[in-house]
C-alpha cells in the first residue's frame, strides 16, 4: 500500500514538473505598441535576445495584441522571424497572441502574414487589400519582377504620383530587391535563391511605402569581403554603402543604385531606413543616423516617398531625363 502511494506521489511529482518544464520551453516577445522606425530597431533586439537563447526553448509566441500601427517593414519582420524559426534544428513553432477586434490583426489578416477563417469576409480587411500589395515570397529573379510590376501597378492607381516621382520610384525599387539577389544571396539573373526575398507595400492618395528583407550575408559581411573595409566597423561601412561607386557587384554594376536611391529619396523629404548586419541606418533630408537593429545576415530595407514632391531625378541620374526612363522601361502614366 505504501509503495503504491509511493509510486502515485512520484508520479504526480513528475507530472507536475513535466508540464513545468514545458511551459518553460515557450518564449514571448511582445510587439511594441508602434512597430515602425526605432520600435522596430528594438524588435530586431528582443529576436536576437531569443536567438542567443533559442536552444532552450521549443515554441515561440509573438504577442501583437498591444500593436495599435505597423508598416510594412513591420510585416515582413515578422515574417521573416517565422521563417527563420522554422529552419532551425529542431524546428521552432511560432505562434501569435492577438485580439481579434483590433486593426492590426486584421491588416496582418489582409496582407497575408497569417490567416484567420473568421476574418476573410470582413469589411476593414476588404477595405486596407485596396491600398496594399500582400505580403510576398521571392525565389528568383523572374519572381522578383513580377512583384515589382504589381506593385508598381498599384501605385499608377492609387496614388497621384507625378512622372518623375514614379519613375524614381520604380527605379528604387529595382535597386534594392537587385542589391538583395546579388549580394545577399550572391545569385545573378537566373539563379534561384538560397531563401526568399520578401516584399510588402502601402501605397496612398499623397504617399508610398515599400519594405524589402532578405535573409543573405548582410551588408557589412558583402563589403568585408574586399580587403579596403576589412578594418571598418559595422556604422561605418553602412555609410560607406550610400557613397557612389561603392557597392558594386561583378556583374559590371557601377555602384551607382544605394547611393542614388538615397538622394533621391532625400531630395523628395522622403525616408529610408535600412537594418542590416546587426545595426541600422536611418536617412532624411536632414540627417544620416546609424542605431541599434538587424539581422547579423540579412538586410531590411523601407523606403517612404511622397508621391505629389519631384525629386531631383535629372540631376541625380546624371542628366537622365524622366521621359526617357519611362520610355526605356516601356512605362506608360
Amino acid at each position: 500500500m505504501f509503495l503504491y502511494l509511493k509510486n502515485n506521489v512520484l508520479n504526480y511529482i513528475l507530472s507536475v514538473v513535466s508540464n513545468i518544464i514545458t511551459i518553460m520551453k515557450n518564449y514571448t516577445i511582445s510587439v511594441p505598441e508602434r512597430l515602425t522606425g526605432k520600435k522596430i530597431s528594438e524588435l530586431f533586439e528582443l529576436s536576437t535576445d531569443f536567438l542567443r537563447v533559442i536552444n532552450q526553448y521549443d515554441r515561440v509566441t509573438f504577442d501583437i495584441s498591444k500593436c495599435n500601427f505597423i508598416n510594412p517593414a513591420g510585416t515582413v519582420l515578422l515574417s521573416a522571424f517565422r521563417d527563420i524559426y522554422k529552419d532551425k534544428s529542431p524546428e521552432i513553432e511560432t505562434y501569435v497572441r492577438y485580439k481579434k477586434s483590433s486593426r492590426v490583426t486584421k491588416i496582418l489578416q489582409s496582407w497575408g502574414l497569417y490567416t484567420l477563417e473568421e476574418l476573410y469576409h470582413d469589411s476593414y480587411v476588404k477595405s486596407i487589400s485596396n491600398y496594399t500589395v500582400p505580403l510576398e515570397r521571392c525565389n528568383n529573379t523572374d519572381e522578383c519582377l513580377d512583384v515589382h510590376e504589381k506593385i508598381m501597378d498599384h501605385i499608377k492607381v492609387r496614388t497621384e504620383c507625378t512622372d518623375n516621382t514614379f519613375a524614381t520610384l520604380d527605379y528604387i525599387l529595382n535597386e534594392i530587391w537587385d542589391n538583395a539577389g546579388t549580394h545577399g544571396y550572391e545569385c545573378y539573373y537566373t539563379e534561384e535563391y538560397p531563401k526568399p526575398i520578401y516584399f510588402q507595400s502601402f501605397s496612398y492618395k499623397s504617399g508610398v511605402e515599400i519594405a524589402i528583407l532578405d535573409l543573405g550575408q548582410g551588408i557589412a559581411n558583402s563589403l568585408k569581403s574586399k580587403d579596403f573595409y576589412r578594418n571598418f566597423s559595422t556604422d561605418q561601412i553602412l555609410k560607406k554603402a550610400l557613397e557612389e561607386k561603392v557597392t558594386g557587384h561583378p556583374n559590371n554594376s557601377p555602384g551607382y543604385g544605394l547611393y542614388s536611391s538615397s538622394e533621391l529619396i532625400k531630395s523628395n523629404s522622403g525616408e529610408l531606413h535600412i537594418w542590416s548586419s546587426g545595426r541600422s541606418i536611418n536617412v532624411t533630408n536632414n540627417s544620416t543616423r546609424t542605431g541599434i537593429g538587424g539581422f547579423e545576415n540579412g538586410t531590411l530595407v523601407y523606403l517612404k516617398i511622397k508621391a505629389q514632391i519631384d525629386t531631383k531625378f535629372e540631376e541625380i541620374m546624371n542628366g537622365r531625363k524622366v521621359e526617357n526612363y519611362l520610355e526605356d522601361h516601356q512605362i506608360t502614366l
